[in-house]
């Protein structure tokens, strides 16, 4: 299962995304822990200091070398023209996997972007380069249910805009009890509607019961699950790991690996008719 956490910046997506590695840990799973923000939270919360890292940014060629992309050919371009796809896998993992993750407990691999190489500082490129070999590599992972693939996004729309979160099993989204992060919450659900990605709410930093109900009235619908402000209570440890298994049952359902390729090329083909009829 491919869990990705999303969330307007602030609203405590790595947090969440590193409460989730943790339960995964205690439920023995097999795990990916994804950083996909150049600030590097997760990877904090998780060893620290980041040290000789293999960031995926710095690694790009690798995962590229796999798509077999012409020198300027895009991911886009390489669904389209089709052929043979590489398979990823966590175990054992593939020689790109082990290219860019770093193994930090047993059973648990880390993969982060990484900060600004000196493309992004230069002006050659965005950041969102960093993290766009997961356009590649999350429909093209052979997991399991039972394997967790936990995702750190950018805050805001980032992951959405960009046609990564089409290889998510299940998306968070993660919402303080306020009006402005309620409404980024919305405009994410909206947009993983529009690539058919799905995902539920998660209200976060509550403090007063009275806040989920206003939460609730803002995003149109209850949050599935409801987290208190301070994130190392028992009582949140125990929603991370009902977070994980409902991930699970979810993936289980929903054909998993299979399905999200099949969600990405059809948003690949879906993006081009659109523009084809803009144009």
């Amino acid at each position: 299962m491919i869990i990705g956490c999303m969330g307007k910046g602030g609203s405590g997506k790595s947090t969440v995304a590193t409460g989730l590695v943790r339960a995964a840990q205690v439920q023995n799973r097999t795990t990916l822990a994804i950083d996909a923000d150049h600030n590097m939270d997760l990877l904090f919360n998780l060893v620290g200091d980041a040290g000789n890292f293999p960031f995926l940014g710095s690694h790009r060629d690798a995962i590229r070398s796999t798509a077999q992309l012409a020198p300027n050919e895009t991911y886009k371009q390489r669904f389209l023209r089709g052929g043979a796809f590489p398979v990823f896998s966590l175990e054992p993992a593939d020689f790109v996997t082990e290219a860019v993750t770093r193994e930090i407990a047993p059973g648990l691999r880390l993969m982060a972007a990484g900060p600004h190489t000196d493309e992004v500082k230069q002006g050659h490129a965005c950041s969102h380069v960093l993290a766009s070999p997961l356009k590649w590599y999350l429909p093209n992972l052979q997991d399991t249910p039972e394997q967790a693939v936990i995702i750190d996004s950018t805050a805001g729309m980032d992951m959405v805009g960009s046609g990564i979160g089409v290889g998510m099993d299940l998306v968070y989204i993660v919402a303080e009890p306020t009006i402005h992060s309620t409404k980024t919450a919305k405009q994410i659900a909206e947009g993983l509607n529009w690539f058919q990605v799905p995902h539920v709410f998660v209200v976060n930093k509550v403090q007063r019961p009275e806040q989920v109900d206003q939460a609730a009235e803002w995003l149109g619908e209850a949050p599935m699950f409801v987290l208190s402000f301070a994130a190392d209570t028992q009582e949140n440890e125990t929603i991370f790991g009902e977070m994980i298994r409902y991930a699970e049952a979810f993936a289980r359902a929903s054909g998993g690996a299979a399905v999200r390729r099949a969600r990405a090329d059809q948003g690949v083909e879906d993006g081009v008719d659109q523009g084809a009829k803009q144009g």
